[in-house]
């Protein structure tokens, strides 16, 4: 980070955590690193003493932030052994009222995060974990109360300034507790780490070489620090996670085969931390190099470095997010290429800007944040996202220009059949719920206009559908809870008198095929066991019916194929001697009536013409 008068060198390390206060996923990292050092970018020096003013600051910032896209605030809690919260083991920060332990009248951490929770935004807590001191070794200055100033064999003195001494095992152990303070009171999102561990480029003793036995002391001496710190945060709340932003090179190539060709100053040698060892021993969930340089810079070209990075977390748990630099005016003018750059790199999460105060009071970064993160739908990783207006990845059903789409947990866009709290919707390839009759490979299912899909019996505009328990819309012939219906190719259900492959079939005003005897508008038909019409001679229980080519069952006097036949009011076919109206006729077994002379039973007898008995 920038190198701010007095004794500042980088800044920063970030690390972020997603706890149950923020609402869903984000879509990338858009974070913004509020600096509270020297009063950088909050609180002014001019609210001293004023918690109005100070609250009214820290909105105004957050409001500012979100409506630039910004989705989480690095916020610098702890600038020299000291704490912009309240503490049983560290001072207030002078930062707060110009006097260190000096209490500035409510709890601005507690604060801080209730505000930016209400905003969706998340919170990382920014703890810079050796610096004593900015500039100053007088112990007499600090409050009474300071760690540092009760435990004066905890420092170490570099260039005019304090440090706690990382080789400590009281500093360790004072640190772990610093942040499991911070952990178990407060709901915040993520404890970050800056870039400062040992003071840079602290002397080595005489005739210690940088790869030595004294130098690898102090980097196991900063990896047991954070080791222990990630230990401390998982083993109270899993949830949040923990981050560190170290300087943009870790190692120059000429230094490690393996490390990035740049020739830039080497974390790894100058302040002791082995970010690599870090990552690849899963003791941080993100990384955020400092890559303040602009893209071809001779000795640190921002293109060269991301790269590096990206390959470096390669098949590693830790989340890559950029530290940009755009203090530099170099850098703000190519802030928007560079955001482009970041976003080709698979492993490259988002990135968090150096300052605050950098982002608001420059009109070319607001103008690239603003081109930036438009909320509205994102294609990543064959995948679209809904993003809200800070990143967001928006769940479940959204409405956009009247259009219902579906993103699962992940914030995916899905597509096809979807079963959703036990419901069936279909979203067609652009991800759009659809509604109403839909074909889909070649089979029809109708979805309400709620989107779900209708299964068994549907009144749809007054027509009756069947559609089976897999919603597919059933045509021809469907037996359904032992009856049998018939839908048109159409799929509308049939009723009434229907012929069908030549043949007469009769379903009543529920559509059921009946079958048996049925008397419609007072005529009686024979629908036998397949629900087909019988018409002609039709022997049912052993007694012979005649139905005329209409299917109407026929009575009384019927002559058939020039024969008559005489049938009750029944329709049943009678044989024998028949006396009808004091008249007497004979019918043969096969129902034919007689006429002339007929031998019955051992005697003749006479008919006449019209078959009556002459007696």
């Amino acid at each position: 980070m920038k190198k701010i008068k007095i004794t500042i060198s980088s800044i920063f390390l970030f690390f972020f955590i997603f706890s149950g206060s923020v609402y869903a996923e984000k879509y990338e990292m858009r974070g913004a690193w509020i600096t509270t050092v020297y009063n950088k970018d909050w609180p002014s020096k001019s609210s001293y003493g004023n918690v109005t003013k100070q609250k009214q600051e820290f909105i105004n910032i957050l409001d500012e932030l979100k409506s630039l896209g910004i989705n989480t605030v690095v916020v610098q809690v702890r600038t020299a052994g000291d704490a912009l919260y309240k503490s049983n083991i560290n001072p207030w920060s002078r930062v707060l009222t110009g006097t260190q332990g000096k209490d500035p009248g409510y709890d601005p951490l507690k604060f801080m995060i209730e505000e930016t929770h209400k905003r969706g935004m998340e919170f990382h807590a920014w703890f810079n974990p050796y610096r004593v001191t900015t500039s100053g070794t007088n112990l007499q200055a600090l409050d009474v109360k300071h760690p540092a100033r009760q435990n004066p064999d905890w420092i170490i003195y570099n260039n005019g300034a304090m440090y706690y001494d990382p080789s400590n095992p009281d500093v360790k152990n004072h640190i772990v507790d610093t942040i499991k303070e911070v952990v178990k009171n407060y709901d915040v999102d993520a404890i970050h780490f800056d870039d400062y561990f040992y003071p840079e480029k602290y002397p080595l003793s005489s005739g210690e070489g940088k790869d030595g036995n004294e130098a690898n002391a102090r980097r196991n001496h900063v990896n047991e620090m954070v080791r222990s710190v990630y230990n401390a945060i998982k083993s109270i709340n899993s949830s949040v996670e923990f981050g560190i932003s170290p300087s943009g090179v870790w190692k120059n190539k000429s230094s490690d085969i393996t490390g990035s060709d740049t020739r830039g100053n080497e974390s790894y040698y100058s302040v002791y931390a082995d970010t690599r060892t870090w990552i690849r021993n899963g003791w941080i969930d993100y990384v955020v190099p400092q890559i303040y340089w602009e893209i071809g810079n001779s000795a640190a070209d921002y293109k060269t470095l991301v790269k590096w990075w990206n390959n470096e977390v390669d098949g590693t748990k830790t989340k890559l997010y950029i530290g940009q630099g755009i203090y530099k005016d170099i850098v703000r003018n190519e802030i928007y290429d560079q955001i482009k750059l970041n976003d080709q790199y698979e492993n490259i999460k988002g990135s968090i800007y150096y300052t605050t105060s950098d982002i608001l009071e420059n009109q070319v970064v607001k103008d690239a944040m603003k081109l930036l993160y438009k909320p509205g739908w994102k294609y990543s990783d064959n995948r679209w996202y809904l993003l809200d207006e800070i990143g967001i990845k928006k769940t479940g059903w959204q409405k956009v220009n009247n259009v219902w789409y579906y993103l699962d947990s992940s914030g995916a866009m899905k597509t096809g059949w979807q079963k959703i709290n036990n419901v069936w919707y279909y979203l067609d390839s652009s991800g759009a719920m659809k509604t109403g009759w839909q074909k889909i490979n070649n089979v029809w299912y109708y979805l309400d206009s709620s989107g779900a899909m209708k299964t068994g019996w549907q009144k749809i505009n007054n027509v009756w559908y069947y559609l089976d328990n897999s919603g597919a819309m059933k045509t021809g012939w469907q037996k359904i809870n032992n009856m049998w219906y018939y839908l048109d190719s159409s799929g509308a259900m049939k009723t009434g008198w229907q012929n069908i492959n030549n043949v007469w079939y009769y379903l009543d005003n529920s559509g059921a095929m009946k079958t048996g005897w049925q008397k419609i508008n007072n005529v009686w038909y024979y629908l036998d066991s397949s629900g087909a019409m019988k018409t002609g001679w039709q022997k049912i229980n052993n007694v012979w019916y005649y139905l005329d080519s209409s299917g109407a069952m026929k009575t009384g006097w019927q002559k058939i194929n020039n024969v008559w036949y005489y049938l009750d009011s029944s329709g049943a076919m009678k044989t024998g001697w028949l006396k009808l109206d004091d008249k007497i006729y004979y019918l043969k077994l096969n129902g034919a009536m007689v006429t002339g002379k007929v031998y019955i039973d051992g005697k003749d007898y006479s008919f006449a013409a019209n078959g009556e008995l002459i007696i």
